[in-house]
C-alpha cells in the first residue's frame, strides 16, 4: 500500500494511522473525474472527504511546520471570511449571508488542509497516477454519456439528460489537460 514509510513521523503508530488518510486522498483522486461526469454535485462531498483525509495526514505528522506562504494565504482567507461574515449586518437576508459565510469557512478549511497535507504525501507519483487514471476513466464516461444520451447518469439520477450536465466535467478536463500532460512528460510517458 505504501511505497516508503512516512519520514516525518517518528512514532510507528502514527505512521500506520497516516497511511489511511493517504489512501483516502488516493481514492478521492481516482473518483474525482468519474464522479464529476455522473454526479457533479457529489464533488462537494468528495472534496470535503479529501480535506478531512488531508487534515488527518497533517494531524498525524509530528513537527510539521507551516510555511510563510501558507500562513499568508490563511490570513488572507481569514480576512475574507471575516468581511463576508460582517457583511451579514447590512444584508437583505442576514441568515442566508451567515450560511454562505459558514460554507465559505468550510471551503477555506478544506483548501488549507489540502495545501498543508500536500507536502506530507508519501507517494505523490501514485496519487498523480491515480488522478490520471480517473481522468482517462472520466473521458471514457463522457463518451459513453454522449453516445447513450445519458445512459450512465440515468442509473443514478431520474432527471432528464441534458448535454449541458457535462459542462463541469469538460471545464475541469480543459483546465487539467496541460498539467496532466506535463506530469506524463515528467514521468517519461509518450503523449500523442
Amino acid at each position: 500500500m505504501r511505497s516508503r514509510s512516512f519520514p516525518l513521523l517518528r512514532n510507528p503508530f502514527a505512521q500506520r494511522i497516516a497511511a489511511w488518510p493517504e489512501a483516502g486522498l488516493d481514492t478521492a483522486a481516482l473518483l474525482f473525474f468519474p464522479l464529476l461526469v455522473v454526479l457533479p454535485r457529489g464533488i462537494a462531498a468528495l472534496v470535503s472527504a479529501a480535506g478531512l483525509c488531508a487534515a488527518g495526514l497533517v494531524l498525524s505528522a509530528s513537527g510539521t511546520k507551516l510555511t510563510r506562504i501558507f500562513l499568508v494565504a490563511a490570513t488572507l482567507l481569514g480576512c475574507l471570511l471575516v468581511w463576508g461574515t460582517a457583511s451579514a449586518l447590512w444584508s437583505v437576508d442576514p441568515v442566508r449571508s451567515l450560511v454562505l459565510a459558514l460554507r465559505l469557512a468550510g471551503l477555506f478549511a478544506v483548501g488549507l488542509a489540502l495545501a498543508a497535507g500536500a507536502s506530507l504525501v508519501v507517494a505523490p507519483r501514485r496519487l498523480s497516477f491515480l488522478l490520471l487514471i480517473g481522468m482517462a476513466l472520466g473521458i471514457a464516461m463522457v463518451a459513453i454519456e454522449l453516445a447513450t444520451a445519458g445512459g450512465l447518469s440515468s442509473l443514478i439520477s431520474d432527471r432528464a439528460y441534458r448535454p449541458t450536465q457535462l459542462n463541469q466535467a469538460s471545464i475541469s478536463f480543459a483546465l487539467l489537460v496541460l498539467p496532466a500532460s506535463a506530469l506524463l512528460i515528467s514521468l517519461g510517458q509518450a503523449i500523442f
